[in-house]
């Protein structure tokens, strides 16, 4: 099979997005203070709640994660093992070094990159691994 599953994209962007509030929750602390967030910001933006940041990261999910499979289905055969390295490659070209190169400028803390890249190759891995190991129904063949 050589083309995009689109199952297989729409799972990997919800687990992603499920990995992402699990993560955000677990490192809620080290993330706000690696921001620079005072508690009377972390109040503010808590009582400002929106669902719209939840439905764009979800969006943002199917999208990476149609865009890393349409990159593994053009170049070469969908495994796992390609899977697993096409998302670390596409993570390690564009994602980290997008992210060290803004961080750099804005003279964030690495603890941030740790966070928000961990959290984004992680993802990427799992997206990967999901795409490649996604096998479509046989189809039955009439005689």
């Amino acid at each position: 099979m050589n083309r995009v599953h689109y199952g297989a994209v729409v799972v990997a962007g919800i687990v992603v997005w499920l990995l992402q509030a699990g993560w955000y929750t677990v490192l809620m602390q080290p993330y706000v203070e690696a921001l620079g967030l005072t508690p009377e910001q972390v109040a503010a933006a808590k009582a400002n709640t929106t669902f719209v940041p939840y439905v764009t990261a979800l969006l943002g999910n199917i999208v990476m994660a149609y865009v890393l499979s349409v990159v593994l289905v053009r170049t070469g055969p969908v495994t796992v093992q390609r899977g697993l390295l096409t998302g670390f490659v596409l993570w390690m070209g564009l994602v980290a070094t997008v992210l060290a190169t803004n961080y750099s400028f804005e003279q964030r803390p690495f603890s941030l990159f740790v966070i928000n890249g961990g959290c984004t190759l992680i993802g990427m891995l799992l997206t990967g691994l999901i795409v490649g190991a996604w096998k479509a129904k046989a189809t039955a063949v009439a005689s």
